[in-house]
């Protein structure tokens, strides 16, 4: 029996999503980076400077948001879509959180964009998470996974009676 298509697609959707996050994340580095850079230019003057502080501060809670939230969905989706392919149960845990995560921060990302193109994007990257999301919480997905595990020896049965010291 080969890989369900159901597995398939949440395992692809989620390495997809995983890799806008690494994107999210280089983005999220570099604007940090460049805010760091740009506050520590000093001439401004002292009232201008502080204006320009604050809208820093405000800035610098974006990126820093944009960073952490790029380092969640590569955690989640990337590494949660490689376990799912390998038919690790927690693949699939952390391809469901991580795509309902993706999912609900693209749609917010589409609530407030008032540009055209990245709300096309933000559309975009919704659905697909939305499908990997389905699609891992199909049955069949569960099926595929479940099938793949081997009962293996328990260690919380009764052992032979050697001793530890012979």
């Amino acid at each position: 029996m080969g890989i369900p298509i159901s597995a398939l697609l949440a395992g692809i959707g989620a390495l997809a999503g995983g890799s806008v996050g690494i994107l999210v994340l280089i983005g999220g580095i570099s604007q940090l980076y460049r805010g760091s850079f740009y506050r520590s230019l000093t001439f401004l003057d002292a009232e201008r400077k502080a204006d320009a502080e604050i809208k820093a501060d405000i800035a610098e809670l974006g990126d820093r948001l944009e960073f952490a939230i790029g380092a969640v969905l590569v955690v989640l989706l990337c590494i949660g879509g490689v376990l799912l392919l390998c038919r690790r149960a927690a693949g699939l845990t952390m391809v469901i959180i991580g795509s309902g995560l993706a999912f609900f921060i693209w749609i917010g990302v589409l609530a407030v964009s008032d540009n055209g193109t990245i709300a096309v994007m933000s559309a975009l990257l919704a659905l697909v998470a939305l499908c990997a999301l389905v699609a891992a919480l199909l049955p069949g997905t569960h099926r595929w996974i479940d099938a793949g595990r081997v009962e293996g020896i328990s260690t919380n049965r009764a052992r032979s009676g050697v001793g530890p010291y012979n």
